[in-house]
């Protein structure tokens, strides 16, 4: 059987690599005020997967 045709040559693409931070202010759910990026946001995520509150909160510095 054939392969299927891939028009898109991705042998030389880069991989897209998104760097961003993220301000958490003073707050009260005991996350220390700062700027947080890449592997410590996802860490800060993780810490907190259990607390819908604090997950929402985060999401909502994200946005802004």
């Amino acid at each position: 059987m054939d392969e299927p045709k891939n028009d898109f040559d991705d042998s030389e693409q880069e991989p897209l690599v998104l760097r961003f931070q993220c301000f958490i202010p003073e707050n009260e759910y005991g996350i220390e005020e700062g700027y947080y990026i890449g592997n410590a946001l996802v860490q800060l995520l993780r810490d907190n997967k259990d607390k819908p509150d604090v997950i929402q909160f985060i999401a909502d510095m994200l946005e802004e």
